[in-house]
């Protein structure tokens, strides 16, 4: 039973698209042998059953079949490969309100503009983490009060059919000071309040990349890059930063430099 069952393919691990593929493969060949005998038939569509569900798939090679044959758009169906709805005008607007060119001594192109960063810090001491609630989130997401509830620990649902979550009271911290900067300089930078909801969740992430320092202890942030390799999707660069101190996950961002 060991030798068959494939943990890297089963349980939380299974890929949905694989699993859709081998199943209508499964269905094809069985009910082409049930022309020709229909106890043979069920047979194999059994024993193929038993494979899927002990493997992962029934075809040798299925995860790298789905990732280069598969359109992306049934990937998405099975929540591969996101849409960004995020257009690059809000992004350019977004970075000419915190970004500035870098100097010599950094390899990045881009970098806060130090004057952000400094009011970002400055709101980031003076914001408790146990204080933050409802009403900042709306106003993080520039949306009504009312349509924000909180659902526990650093969780709230929007609008009714929105979740938005943070990795620890850290991240929150710091999205709800860098958005309430960001709404003070609107009027002469361009806009918060104008920007869709995904492009400042994700402009609000990427900011946290920017942060050396714990928001919410003031220790070390650890930063890491590693290779992903993901079912159906081609491998990825990974970016986390955690706190050293009390262990705080500040981000994890895809394809991040």
């Amino acid at each position: 039973m060991h030798s068959i069952r494939q943990p890297a393919y089963t349980g939380e691990n299974r890929c949905l698209p694989c699993t859709a593929v081998n199943l209508f493969i499964a269905v094809v060949i069985s009910l082409l042998l049930a022309s020709l005998s229909i106890f043979v038939g069920a047979t194999t569509f059994v024993v193929s059953l038993g494979l899927i569900y002990l493997r992962g798939y029934l075809v040798p090679g299925t995860p790298e079949l789905t990732a280069n044959y598969l359109p992306s758009e049934v990937l998405r169906l099975f929540g591969k490969e996101p849409e960004s709805t995020v257009a690059a005008d809000e992004f350019e607007r977004l970075s000419s309100m915190t970004s500035s060119s870098c100097d010599g001594s950094s390899s990045d192109s881009t970098c806060l503009a130090p004057e952000f960063r400094d009011a970002w810090q400055r709101r980031i001491e003076s914001t408790d983490p146990e204080g933050i609630g409802p009403r900042d989130v709306a106003d993080l997401l520039v949306v009504a009060e009312d349509d924000v509830s909180s659902i526990g620990g650093r969780a709230f649902v929007v609008s009714g059919d929105r979740l938005v979550h943070w990795p620890s009271a850290a991240a929150l911290v710091a999205d709800v000071a860098a958005g309430a900067e960001l709404s003070a300089r609107s009027d002469r930078s361009g806009g918060w309040e104008e920007i869709g909801v995904d492009a400042r969740e994700e402009a609000l992430t990427r900011l946290r990349t920017f942060l050396s320092d714990c928001p919410t202890c003031g220790a070390t942030l650890t930063r890491d890059e590693h290779r992903v390799s993901s079912c159906c999707q081609p491998s990825k660069t990974v970016f986390t930063s955690t706190c050293e101190g009390c262990g705080a996950h500040i981000v994890e961002l895809d394809g991040a430099k």
